[in-house]
């Protein structure tokens, strides 16, 4: 039986190792019931104590409480004045436990609103027109036109961006409607812009 048993924790190490662990366990707890029991291990005995009336017992004096019970306060010491302060405290609380103690959080000053100022009323701007839109956008392309010079006779002429134009003549999509002695007038689409010499 016993090779057997030794047999299988070689095979199966698994319950080896659980046998091992149960076999500590059980180590520590032996050994920490007799630690408790004051180092001596509780022996059965076959003889039965005799218990007496709780008339007949004597009443433990003070110093045998304390012998008895090394945890409990001694009377008179600085512990047991503790222990008698705290079982005749009063406990009562009177105030809301989660309402902020004004003692500690004093209510906050409330400052007096101060005057809104009216925002300004939004000025309406003129709605802007297609045409004008659209003339606009002609006065910029003739911009990029720049009149160098103007000569008068019976065909007139204007030299405009280094060409020699005269009257029905086209640049840039602009046709010379008119030319005078300091200026000259370009149409394209029925807008008419004058383009003047640099002085």
């Amino acid at each position: 039986m016993k090779n057997q048993f030794v047999a299988e924790l070689k095979a199966d190490k698994k319950k080896a190792v659980i046998l091992s662990l149960l076999l500590v366990v059980a180590l520590v707890l032996a050994v920490r019931m007799v630690v408790l029991s004051g180092g001596k291990p509780a022996r059965a005995t076959g003889a039965t104590a005799k218990v007496a009336p709780a008339s007949q017992a004597p009443r433990p004096s003070a110093g045998d409480l304390a012998a008895l019970a090394p945890g409990m306060p001694r009377p008179g010491s600085h512990h047991a004045k503790r222990e008698e302060y705290l079982r005749t405290l009063d406990r009562t609380i009177e105030r809301d436990l989660f309402e902020p103690s004004s003692m500690f959080f004093p209510p906050p000053r409330i400052q007096p609103e101060a005057p809104r100022k009216m925002a300004p009323a939004p000025t309406t701007r003129p709605a802007v027109t297609e045409e004008q839109i659209h003339r606009k956008f002609i006065e910029e392309q003739a911009r990029m036109l720049q009149l160098h010079t103007t000569v008068l006779s019976d065909s007139p002429t204007a030299i405009i961006n280094g060409r020699v134009l005269r009257i029905g003549d086209w640049i840039s999509g602009f046709e010379v409607t008119a030319i005078t002695a300091t200026s000259c007038e370009v149409r394209k689409e029925d807008v008419t812009v004058e383009l003047r010499m640099n002085e």
